[in-house]
């Protein structure tokens, strides 16, 4: 469950803030965790992940194949689907048949431990992800 920190009206509504539900200390090296996001454009699925001392916070999606799972392993997002290996800290494809969709990152602060972003930024980042690069 995502929350809520700010509601605007209309045309507003995706600059709204949410906040990730765990404890950013709560991230653990080279561990990919998963959670939805709803928005107008439906249910969008993100990927948070500490990879060299760094969290990183990526749309989750693999367009070609339909697969929404990357397992992080020695400094790479493995599609769970089809094994497009993706680079962990920049999300550009290396090898595999998907690589022409990079995993897109999402800004993100961190503040009283908690992951916080812009609705808008998570619905770019996936619009741009769906996209062939």
């Amino acid at each position: 469950m995502i929350q809520v920190l700010q509601k605007l009206p209309g045309s507003l509504h995706r600059q709204v803030q949410i906040r990730y539900p765990f404890q950013a200390s709560s991230v653990v090296e080279n561990t990919n965790v998963l959670f939805k996001v709803n928005t107008d454009i439906g249910e969008i699925v993100v990927m948070d992940y500490r990879f060299d001392d760094k969290v990183f916070v990526r749309s989750n999606v693999c367009p070609p194949c339909n697969s929404i799972g990357f397992t992080l392993e020695n400094g790479t997002l493995v599609c769970d689907s089809c094994g497009t290996v993706f680079d962990a800290e920049t999300g550009t494809g290396i090898g595999g048949g998907c690589v022409a969709f990079p995993k897109e990152s999402i800004p993100y602060t961190i503040s009283e431990d908690k992951i916080t972003m812009k609705l808008d930024d998570v619905v770019t980042a996936h619009e741009k992800a769906i996209e062939p690069n």
